[in-house]
């Protein structure tokens, strides 16, 4: 299926910007809107992907998910979940990493260690030949100790080079650890947020009554969505997995048109740019792409 793409006048503006000012950024987003053109959000991670709705919008959004069919819900805790177990993945591996790099430097330290023992033994072995006189078999030792100092130097340079690398890793694997634990202290957060919005969304259904009527007010196309229900959002990255500086907000307007609503690079705190961006994009889906919104 091949969809219809729609441009808010914003968009349209900071592309046009974009491709001036950044020529092989412009082109990367240019194409990735044409992937999206032909396979919109089957595309997939990690070019397109959720966008989570403000905490704002969080009591709303439990409602559009709770009035979907069984299987087609969309809550952002199973996306923060899946997001939280990819990175404990990733932490895995990095662990993995620096034990594999740990191990095989303990090997190369013992063969170090033989060595020099070796050498050592070729040495005393050296000397007292040459005290008895045996020439022949002092020559033989100190050929044997010249190839043992040379192999020596050799592991030790590769000795130090693995304690590099093991630092090196260790000190990723410390500051992917912390970024791990502060996302897991703001996923608890956010879930927590989350589930406080649908109790409430469920003592006002109960409250009011009219749950079925509330229901039919947030589908979208019904007369009175266009007051504040807040469209699913998703998330164009131009060049992911290598890099994520370009961000295009999108939402998908049945049967076949996508709408680029909001984007912008990645010079800000991310948090603050979503907090602007994702409402002045639901406001955008509404007044219609070719508003001023």
């Amino acid at each position: 299926m091949v969809f219809q793409i729609r441009i808010a006048l914003a968009v349209e503006k900071w592309l046009d910007e974009l491709r001036r000012r950044d020529p092989a950024t412009g082109e990367l987003t240019d194409e990735a809107i044409a992937r999206l053109r032909a396979g919109g959000p089957e595309v997939g991670s990690p070019l397109v992907v959720k966008v989570a709705q403000p905490l704002s919008y969080a009591a709303a959004a439990a409602a559009a998910a709770a009035a979907e069919p069984p299987g087609r819900q969309d809550d952002p805790r199973e996306t923060l979940d899946y997001a939280y177990q990819r990175q404990l993945e990733m932490m895995t591996k990095v662990r993995r990493g620096v034990a594999d790099i740990a191990t095989t430097r303990k090997r190369v330290e013992l063969q170090v260690m033989e060595l020099e023992r070796q050498a050592t033994r070729l040495g005393e072995e050296r000397r007292e030949a040459l005290s008895a006189g045996q020439e022949d078999r002092a020559a033989a030792a100190a050929v044997q100790q010249a190839a043992a100092v040379e192999q020596l130097g050799d592991l030790r340079g590769q000795f130090i080079r693995l304690e590099e690398e093991e630092r090196k890793l260790t000190a990723v694997s410390q500051r992917l650890q912390a970024k791990v634990d502060a996302f897991r202290r703001r996923q608890e957060t956010i879930k927590a947020s989350y589930d406080a919005a649908e109790a409430e969304l469920r003592a006002s259904e109960a409250l009011s009554g009219i749950t079925d009527e509330f229901t039919d007010v947030l589908l979208p196309g019904e007369e009175g969505a266009d007051a504040g229900y807040p469209v699913r959002l998703r998330e164009l990255r131009p060049g992911a997995p290598d890099r994520i500086d370009v961000r295009i907000l999108f939402a998908i307007q049945p049967p076949d048109t996508i709408v680029l609503l909001a984007a912008g690079g990645q010079r800000e705190r991310l948090r603050a740019w979503y907090d602007r961006e994702v409402p002045r994009a639901q406001t955008r889906f509404w007044a219609g792409p070719d508003s001023s919104a």
